[in-house]
């Protein structure tokens, strides 16, 4: 039989356990004055014995949670209930915000009246953990989508201005000025919102500032000035590239105290992040000035060719018509042999400029009514000029095709490029051109088919890259690669497709798809 404690005895106990641990016990009117608390509650709050008699609820609490709690408390009073624990900000005596847990009930005190009590369990440190956690997670998502604004710009120019707007947006402060490196100066790229430097000043790496400073020693920096030019202080971040020191990347705002750690380091990783996309960006630059050289050169270059190669072909046709004089049979098959390779050497020649038009986004889509046997037509007489015309038959099959609109000078290259290609790898057979008309799709099918020497499964994947030609038995036909490059690139242009079906010694079919509306229907509408 258990022995008897008397219920004083009992409440002494209880209490002792109340003043020991670190949960904070509470009770207190439905009103919300504060009738009992344990010696925990003055040391999470910060009040004392002397500030309890005139402390309530509504001290303690938000304008919210006091409003949402005494509504709970009401209900628990009526006798409903109450899922716990609930999670309440708690105000201190310092002004300073903790967070807590509460557990409640409402009970009857001795004179019948109901009172509320409680316990609260300080989570503030969870709390705050949990809030960084969701910032850091916050920053990382928006440092992604930043990172991809920055890589996705389309010029140096825009990058610089974008760096400093989204620098400003990353950090959520109200200045960021872009500072670059060139020669022995340092000077303002760009900038987004109050500037930090004046206006059209640059500073020499010589001199005793600390944005030259930052810059030299290759490390971020904080620093407060009184020039009246300079804000109150401003955190330096300097760009470091591969070769060395790129700019320095500035960042101030009156309203926050940019040497904050957090802060120092966010910023740090962004411009880490803004060095490697102003490094690729330049590189971008210098291969698009180089690329426009490129194109400016083949351009040039192309153009003066073509000139007296067509001298050469045209006082070539004057000899070989006995116009300049009589000539033997073995001085025309040389004079055949010197038309025939200037012709290839004109046609790389048109190859090239057609090339050198796509990559600079100079060939424009035309459309006009399109006639594909007039199209035909006309490409014969190119292809009696062609150094393998007549080595095999030449078939055209175009029945029942209705006008349609496109561009006839692209439908002309493609067919061109296909059919030379045809006529150059096919020794014995024949070759098949047809054009068909797919109403229900609005689609123009051209089909190109050799009994020529074929193409290697393996080559299929690549016969369509720039400089590609296949097996050494394809090679060995000459050319440099540029055909079916240029068809698919035009293809493509015109929003169509092109594949290709063949085996070696068999022969091969290619067979292209354009978008082609019918020419009444155009005008209908």
């Amino acid at each position: 039989m258990l022995p008897f404690v008397p219920p004083a005895a009992v409440e002494r106990l209880w209490w002792q356990l109340l003043s020991s641990t670190g949960d904070v016990f509470y009770v207190h009117d439905v009103d919300g004055r504060l009738l009992a608390v344990n010696p925990a509650f003055y040391r999470e709050t910060g009040y004392s014995e002397a500030d309890l008699a005139c402390l309530t609820v509504r001290d303690l609490l938000s304008p919210e949670d006091y409003v949402a709690n005494a509504l709970r408390i009401a209900e628990a009073a009526s006798g409903g209930e109450i899922a716990f624990p609930i999670e309440m900000a708690v105000r201190r005596k310092d002004g300073s915000i903790g967070y807590a847990e509460f557990a409640a009930t409402v009970v009857a005190a001795e004179d019948g009246r109901p009172v509320v009590v409680g316990l609260a369990r300080d989570v503030t440190a969870r709390k705050l953990a949990d809030f960084e956690l969701r910032e850091a997670a916050a920053f990382q998502t928006t440092l992604a989508e930043v990172s991809l604004a920055l890589h996705s710009a389309p010029t140096l120019d825009a990058l610089m201005e974008m760096i400093c707007v989204q620098g400003r947006r990353l950090l959520g402060l109200d200045g960021a000025q872009l500072f670059l490196l060139r020669g022995d100066e340092i000077e303002m790229a760009a900038r987004a919102g109050v500037p930090l430097l004046a206006k059209g000043r640059r500073l020499s790496v010589s001199d005793e500032e600390p944005l030259v400073d930052a810059l030299r020693r290759g490390l971020a920096a904080v620093f407060a000035s009184t020039a009246a030019e300079m804000l109150r202080s401003a955190l330096l971040l300097p760009l470091n590239g591969r070769g060395g020191p790129i700019g320095v990347l500035a960042f101030h705002d009156p309203r926050v105290v940019v040497a904050d750690h957090q802060l120092r380091q966010r910023a740090e990783i962004y411009a880490m992040q803004v060095a490697v996309a102003l490094e690729n960006a330049r590189l971008l630059e210098d291969l698009r000035r180089v690329d426009r050289l490129k194109n400016d050169f083949l351009a040039s270059v192309s153009h003066d060719l073509r000139t007296p190669l067509n001298v050469i072909v045209g006082y070539t046709d004057l000899q070989l018509e006995g116009v300049l004089g009589a000539t033997n049979a073995e001085q025309d098959h040389a004079l055949r042999r010197v038309r025939s390779t200037a012709l290839s050497l004109a046609g790389l020649i048109n190859a090239t400029l057609d090339v050198n038009r796509l990559d600079a986004g100079r060939m424009l889509i035309e459309s006009a009514p399109l006639d594909v046997n007039l199209v035909w037509h006309e490409l014969l007489l190119q292809f009696e000029e062609h150094p393998d015309w007549g080595s095999v038959p030449l078939h055209w099959q175009a029945d029942g095709i209705p006008l349609v609109l496109g561009d006839p000078e692209k439908v002309k290259l493609i067919l061109r490029n296909l059919v030379g290609n045809a006529l150059k790898f096919t020794r014995a057979g024949e070759i098949g051109v047809t054009a068909s008309y797919d109403s229900a799709a609005r689609q123009l099918v051209l089909s190109v088919r050799d009994s020529g020497t074929g193409i290697a499964e393996e080559d299929l994947p690549h016969i369509f890259l720039m400089f590609r030609q296949g097996s050494d038995a394809t090679r060995a036909r000459g050319g440099v690669g540029l055909g079916l490059y240029l068809v698919k690139r035009v293809v493509e242009l015109l929003g169509g497709t092109i594949a290709v079906q063949s085996a070696l010694g068999v022969g091969s079919t290619f067979t292209v798809v354009i978008p082609a509306n019918r020419a009444e229907e155009s005008e209908a509408r």
